[in-house]
């Protein structure tokens, strides 16, 4: 159902955003996972989103407490 969609997860790496960005592949969206730390983590993420049946999924880095920073992802992701 959300084959078309992009959505921009938070915190992906966290429990709760872990478990968001799972519900979305479940629906097979495109996801664009953003965490601050644990590289590893993301990339690992990243792998296992696509194996459960998001269309497709990348990390960003980003600290999304700075405004000027949120700008510049949002175009990232757009771009991606």
């Amino acid at each position: 159902r959300l084959a078309d969609a992009v959505v921009l997860v938070t915190g992906g790496t966290g429990g709760l955003g872990s478990r968001i960005c799972f519900a979305f592949a479940r629906e097979h969206a495109r996801i664009a996972v953003v965490y601050a730390s644990r590289d590893e983590a993301a990339a690992a993420l990243v792998r296992e989103l696509c194996d459960a049946g998001a269309a497709d999924a990348r990390a960003f880095k980003s600290d999304v407490t700075d405004a000027a920073r949120i700008e510049q992802l949002v175009a990232e992701v757009r771009d991606a």
